[in-house]
């Protein structure tokens, strides 16, 4: 786990640890229960189906009259039945119940992972390499994901991922709605982590402050006009809404179309509880979290020297926005 806010808090990280040691006993738990359950259900539908053959077989022997035979049998496939549905109906019942006991445990573990381990780097599901690779900028970097055909739309079509997640699948799910529906020249920008954001470029501060995403902006859209020779289609999830039209009103001649989901455009233009929250903690909120609860990178990566916060307080801000 890296040296970050967890660190300062280990009697937290212990409890978590316990908890997640109980949710996944209950779990497990839920699991030999419901295995037993459905082989002892099985077992006594198998007890009666056995039963009625034997007495099915045996009933000429033991009841005179054949048609109390066929009584007796008729009477007791009725009953077989009745048995064998309820039973169905019980260990389904019993299942269902079983089944989401486990995975809430399973989330609450996920949950608990996130501040008890060592997460790893995020990416895309869907399978690229360096060939795919358009452009790689400092703080971001283009993917191509197109089909393999004849392009009827010759424009790029590009999602803009959202800073707070690098690998965001719903940008993911986005762009290959799109691709498939038509739009098959298709490319997404994803954010590099603060880890992967060099401090300095050839000997010069780099900053990713406003202007240094707009001018990297303007670098992705100038780069994919010079490959197709028109202007992209461009579609922003969250953050990069402002960055991407801030590009644009500068630059029209750079972008097709622009539409955008999620995007924080007026951040004074809606009283909210993250508006209101914001507006009480002021900007420099985020240094606030670096000096109490920020890391410096590892030599090893390209942000050294860089400081940073966990970004598993951002995680733990989305799960409690979901709970309220």
């Amino acid at each position: 786990m890296p040296a970050s806010y967890m660190s300062f808090f280990p009697h937290v990280s212990n409890s978590l640890e316990g908890m997640k040691i109980a949710a996944q006993t209950g779990a497990d738990a839920s699991l030999m229960v419901k295995q037993s359950l459905s082989s002892g259900i099985d077992l006594i539908n198998d007890t009666f189906d056995l039963s009625h053959h034997v007495l099915e077989l045996f009933s000429p022997f033991i009841i005179p009259g054949k048609e109390n035979q066929e009584i007796f049998i008729r009477q007791s496939s009725i009953f077989q039945n009745g048995t064998n549905r309820f039973l169905d109906l019980s260990k389904s019942y019993l299942s269902k119940n079983l089944d989401r006991f486990y995975t809430d445990r399973l989330g609450e573990i996920e949950f608990f992972n996130f501040f008890t381990e060592e997460l790893p780097s995020q990416d895309w599901s869907f399978a690229y390499d360096d060939t795919n690779i358009l452009l790689d900028l400092p703080g971001m970097r283009v993917i191509d994901i197109s089909l393999d055909i004849k392009h009827k739309v010759k424009n790029y079509a590009v999602v803009f991922a959202p800073r707070a997640g690098h690998h965001s699948n719903i940008a993911e799910r986005v762009a290959l709605y799109m691709r498939d529906a038509g739009l098959s020249r298709m490319a997404v920008v994803e954010n590099k982590c603060a880890e992967d954001i060099p401090l300095y470029i050839n000997g010069k501060r780099h900053r990713e402050n406003f202007d240094g995403q707009v001018s990297q902006y303007k670098k992705v859209l100038e780069h994919l006009q010079q490959i197709t020779g028109h202007p992209s289609h461009l579609i922003a999830v969250c953050q990069p809404g402002p960055l991407l039209i801030s590009t644009l009103i500068l630059n029209p001649h750079l972008g097709k179309t622009f539409g955008s989901a999620g995007a924080p455009m007026h951040t004074e233009g809606e009283s909210g509880l993250l508006t209101n929250f914001a507006r009480a903690m002021g900007e420099d909120y985020i240094d606030l979290l670096i000096k109490l609860f920020g890391y410096t990178p590892p030599a090893d990566r390209a942000g050294a020297g860089r400081k940073c916060f966990d970004g598993r307080i951002q995680v733990l801000g989305f799960y409690l926005m979901g709970m309220g």
